[in-house]
């Protein structure tokens, strides 16, 4: 029954997902395509695993979990230049804590979030700062728009409150998710709104809950399979 249960949540999942790409496709459609994709802090898609050790030489040999997942985040941090922070694995995951000075194309953003699929870069979210007061969260669109050079329309996705609203866009095999996030702030406590952007290749990161999907599909059928079989060679 669990099986079960996981293989409908992965099907109820991918359904969702398609459901939500076709919805935004009623909006106007940037031009972008992978090949002319916008960097993000230096970060573009499809970027190596190997490509990305380059750049942060402490990133660690991090395999990928079993349906070829790899989720790097990065904080940046202000500390002394001869420290070196060890970075945590775990699970497919690696969390980075790297000086500010070094990477000056940080500065201004409070975490990246990257996920691998297969070793390449798939999907970018940059979390900045509250050191830019924006007015609205219009003024904050037309400034990624203007930035990254989109020419598509911002879809409204979910409910807006004071601290959380998304918006959406589609550019042809890439989605670009904008807004604010509700974050808590580390030293006070205080809800806030955390400006983000995130660009992805939906078409490789929809690919680990296809295999999810696909091994529980398998592991069903040979489940029945094997209790066909039972039953055919059952001897009263």
């Amino acid at each position: 029954m669990r099986q079960i249960r996981n293989s409908h949540r992965y099907l109820v999942g991918f359904l969702g997902i398609l459901t939500v790409l076709t919805h935004l496709g009623c909006s106007k459609e940037c031009s972008l395509d992978l090949a002319h994709a916008p960097e993000l802090r230096g970060f573009r898609l499809g970027t190596t695993l190997a490509q990305l050790r380059t750049r942060f030489p402490m990133i660690p040999e991090a395999p990928p979990s079993q349906l070829g997942r790899t989720t790097i985040s990065i904080d940046p941090a202000s500390m002394a230049a001869d420290i070196n922070p060890t970075p945590s694995y775990l699970s497919g995951a690696v969390f980075l804590v790297v000086n500010s000075s070094k990477y000056p194309e940080l500065v201004g953003t409070t975490r990246t979030n990257l996920e691998l699929v297969d070793g390449r870069l798939a999907s970018i979210e940059i979390l900045y700062s509250n050191d830019v007061k924006w007015t609205s969260i219009d003024e904050f669109l037309k400034t990624v728009a203007d930035g990254l050079h989109l020419d598509g329309s911002w879809k409204k996705v979910g409910e807006d409150n004071e601290y959380s609203q998304h918006r959406s866009m589609t550019c042809q095999t890439l989605s670009i998710m904008a807004g604010f996030k509700s974050k808590l702030d580390s030293d006070t406590g205080a809800r806030q709104r955390a400006p983000y952007v995130k660009l992805e290749n939906f078409m490789e990161t929809i690919q680990p809950m296809l295999r999810e999907y696909n091994k529980n599909e398998n592991e069903n059928r040979s489940r029945k399979e094997q209790e066909e079989q039972k039953r055919k060679s059952f001897q009263p």
